[in-house]
């Protein structure tokens, strides 16, 4: 039986992972497991890239997202009523439009301080094809339980059902080092089977091996404005680097199905993602890569006083070949528009 990661971070989340995608991806690989989520905090900027190196490597993709769930994000005093972090999971083609809703949701209407928040009900408005994590060291549901507060645990799990149906809830026993693990993920299995949920073993990964928890502190160091060597000592016991299946199947021994939940899981997640990137007409009727050209040309005209510099010119037609190789122009003609407008 082997095993998949479903709570993963790599440097597409800001200040909070220190690993890469192929990395990530490598390591999975090697280790014989089937597939790999990438669940970065409030982005999915790097499933492209994820589904590009797992297809080269044999293995399955899974488009993943971890979102910071709130009372209200847009209201400071009922933030606190929020669930924390919830990495969430796109099962299938639906799923992942449903995660683009949401990411994007976050940053047009709960970006504060670098982090995107988003509303429970924003979870309830896309729940289709979505399934969530629940329990993770940085989110409400998991620090209830590690403080012993099985009423407040619970609710938090009831309203997470509420919004995406208890089919797309899993609760998460992570592994992260931390002295509360045991007796929280305890916790968690109990409500699990009180609620009816299936339980999940992750292991919330920021990076590779323990050799990088030091360039981890320093990312968490310039998250919080906090000094490295506090950093280093808030993350002393902590050990969110890379589980080898054969780790993840030892640690969870007492409690199989958790492990075999990740497979099921990784079925639910299958799905395809187009490899070319394909932009919207910027000037339908028109041939754009002209269009852009006119354009260059012309504001190249506006900026130099008299003749174009031989040399200018020779710079801006070999940058106009390489976009229009790479078939950006409609992409340039969109982002001139709205800075136009």
């Amino acid at each position: 039986m082997s095993f998949v990661h479903l709570h993963v971070r790599s440097d597409h989340s800001p200040r909070d992972a220190a690993c890469t995608v192929d990395d990530l991806v490598s390591a999975a690989a090697d280790d014989g497991q089937p597939a790999i989520a990438l669940t970065d905090t409030g982005v999915m900027s790097g499933v492209p890239e994820l589904f590009g190196a797992c297809a080269e490597r044999g293995i399955q993709a899974i488009a993943g997202c971890t979102v910071t769930v709130l009372g209200r994000a847009t209201d400071t005093k009922t933030r606190h009523e929020g669930l924390g972090e919830v990495p969430l999971l796109a099962a299938g083609a639906t799923g992942y439009r449903s995660l683009c809703e949401i990411s994007t949701a976050g940053f047009l209407h709960g970006y504060a301080q670098g982090v995107s928040y988003v509303d429970l009900s924003v979870l309830s408005e896309h729940p289709d094809g979505v399934i969530a994590l629940a329990g993770g060291y940085r989110s409400q549901i998991g620090a209830s339980a590690a403080n012993g507060e099985l009423g407040e645990a619970r609710h938090g799990l009831q309203r997470l059902i509420a919004a995406l149906g208890p089919r797309n809830v899993c609760v998460e026993l992570a592994l992260d080092g931390s002295k509360h693990e045991q007796f929280r993920n305890g916790v968690l299995a109990d409500l699990a089977r009180e609620l009816g949920l299936e339980v999940v073993a992750t292991a919330d990964i920021h990076y590779l091996a323990a050799r990088d928890r030091r360039t981890y502190a320093a990312l968490h160091a310039l998250s919080g404005g906090i000094s490295l060597q506090t950093a280093e000592h808030e993350l002393a016991t902590s050990r969110l680097e890379w589980r080898t299946a054969e780790e993840m199947r030892s640690a969870f021994a007492h409690l199989p199905q958790a492990v075999e939940a990740t497979l099921e899981i990784a079925e639910r997640c299958r799905l395809e993602l187009p490899r070319s990137t394909q932009l919207p007409r910027a000037t339908p009727s028109v041939d754009e890569d002209a269009e852009l050209r006119r354009r260059v040309f012309d504001g190249l005209g506006e900026r130099v006083a008299g003749t174009v510099a031989p040399a200018a010119e020779e710079r801006a037609e070999h940058e106009l070949r390489v976009i229009c190789a790479a078939r950006l122009a409609p992409y340039f003609l969109i982002v001139a528009d709205l800075l136009k407008h």
